[in-house]
């Protein structure tokens, strides 16, 4: 029970530490997805940086376009077009393991071919560009099993744009 003098007891923490009540702690695709979304975030935040030191960065626009497409719009793109293909399909949620290694390979690869084009390594920019379209492969196999015994709707064909949008 809490007090308003005294806040949340422990009792009100499922997990008996007493450190956070239960109804505090984001758990499950929330906590998910707000983890996802710091990586965004910091995109978002190396673009405005790029942008703020046009004066001493190298190929600072190409950098703080390339760090807002690339980093914070696909790292978008791969959360909610899997978490829309979820509810539009009224399908299981895939497993958070391969969900993060998706995620982890394409910010890894958008940030390997980032640092080998602005560093003029064409090894590192190719093998950046191939891992990052392996993360777009997965993410479009990810979307074609859930197609497969999900339950479905009447929006369950937009989900196919999501499908083409991947491919392409």
């Amino acid at each position: 029970m809490t007090s308003i003098i005294r806040g949340p007891s422990p009792a009100d923490d499922a997990s008996g530490s007493g450190r956070y009540p239960s109804r505090f702690r984001a758990s499950g695709v929330k906590a998910r997805h707000l983890r996802a979304h710091v990586l965004v975030v910091a995109w978002l935040g190396l673009a405005l940086a790029a942008v703020a030191g046009q004066e001493s960065l190298p190929v600072a626009r190409w950098l703080a376009v390339h760090m807002f497409l690339l980093g914070a719009v696909t790292t978008a793109i791969l959360i909610w077009s899997e978490h829309f293909a979820v509810a539009l399909l009224h399908a299981k949620i895939p497993d958070e393991r391969w969900s993060t290694v998706r995620l982890a390979t394409a910010n890894l690869s958008v940030a390997g071919l980032l640092l080998g084009v602005w560093a003029a390594r064409p090894l590192l920019t190719a093998v950046a560009a191939v891992a990052l379209v392996a993360a777009a492969i997965a993410h479009l196999l990810m979307l074609v099993r859930l197609g497969r015994g999900a339950l479905g709707g009447r929006l369950k064909p937009i989900v196919s744009y999501y499908r083409a949008a991947t491919a392409a």
